[in-house]
């Protein structure tokens, strides 16, 4: 997956039931981000791949993951787009009754890869009962949907390696994502202007070497790799959007010189900024900017009921 989108720290909302979301989405490309709640992931349409822990994993359709609170993941489709089933869990559903799942953090995020045919079929009549249920929210049907989403992590939890972390564990691992997402918003605040990492690491309270260090084991990068992607982003939709020359687009996006611009483009795209205008305006390549670019959507309950029951009909009958 292209790792060069800023993280995003996304709230859950939790409209029909009190710590549980299940929706069915379809994406092009859903940047890296991360919130408070667990996340499964089900692909029942497309192909494509997941960006989690630095490593890119394949998606096809029957591929589960599962994110953990405060990990930062994100999807790209390939070819087209990918069709899937969300649930996103919080930490403190069940608290009464098992507490521990506020501190469990699976080790692996692939769910189906070495499982049997018939637990990988449980695991999906789990996901797509509660997903039935929720999206069609009949009479009892926040009995069905808790029933439905206590045992799916049993199953989880039966055959996945987890550990029960410590609660300082679980601290520093939640003070670790509020400084990723400190640091995120202070480069998207400021990325025209000039930006030092000296100087985002005085505002933490920590060294510069502590810094570096930290943003390349959490970012999968170093911090003026992500500093220019962020910029490049910027330079795009000015480049696709504006009459500005190219030089006027480099400063105005932050590069300090035309040249750190150009050689992003040609590793990207393989032609400089100005045939990368030329072919744009030409439909020669998709637009990049604009507000109206739908990298991912969710499914109308209708839709999201047709693209369940196909899935269910290809692959579990």
């Amino acid at each position: 997956m292209n790792n060069n989108r800023k993280i995003e720290y996304e709230v859950v909302p939790h409209r029909k039931l009190k710590h549980v979301h299940v929706f069915v989405t379809d994406i092009n490309r859903c940047g890296v981000h991360m919130h408070n709640e667990f996340e499964v992931f089900a692909v029942i349409a497309g192909k494509g791949s997941a960006y989690v822990n630095g490593k890119s994993i394949s998606l096809c359709p029957g591929s589960v993951l599962i994110f953990n609170s405060n990990e930062t993941h994100g999807i790209e489709g390939v070819g087209g787009s990918v069709t899937a089933v969300v649930m996103q869990i919080s930490g403190s559903f069940m608290q009464d009754y098992f507490p521990q799942l506020h501190n469990t953090v699976f080790e692996e995020n692939e769910v189906c890869s070495e499982a049997t045919e018939e637990k990988t079929k449980k695991l999906w009549r789990c996901l797509v009962s509660a997903a039935r249920n929720y999206i069609e929210a009949e009479e009892r049907y926040e009995l069905r949907c808790a029933s439905d989403v206590c045992r799916l992590l049993d199953h989880l939890m039966a055959k996945m390696p987890f550990s029960i972390i410590s609660e300082n564990d679980y601290q520093a691992r939640r003070n670790i994502s509020q400084r990723m997402s400190r640091i995120v918003s202070h480069i998207d605040a400021n990325y025209q202007f000039p930006i030092r990492l000296s100087e985002v690491a005085e505002t933490e309270g920590i060294t510069s070497t502590h810094l570096s260090h930290f943003f390349s084991h959490n970012f999968g990068m170093s911090f003026q790799n992500y500093l220019n992607n962020i910029r490049f982003e910027h330079a795009l939709r000015l480049i696709d959007n504006s009459a500005m020359s190219i030089a006027d687009v480099a400063a105005a996006s932050g590069f300090s010189d035309t040249k750190y611009m150009t050689r992003i483009c040609v590793e990207r795209f393989h032609c400089k900024p100005r045939e990368l205008r030329e072919k744009m305006a030409s439909g020669k390549i998709p637009s990049i900017g604009g507000e109206s670019t739908a990298d991912e959507r969710s499914l109308t309950d209708t839709q999201s009921m047709e693209a369940l029951e196909g899935f269910i009909n290809k692959f579990m009958i």
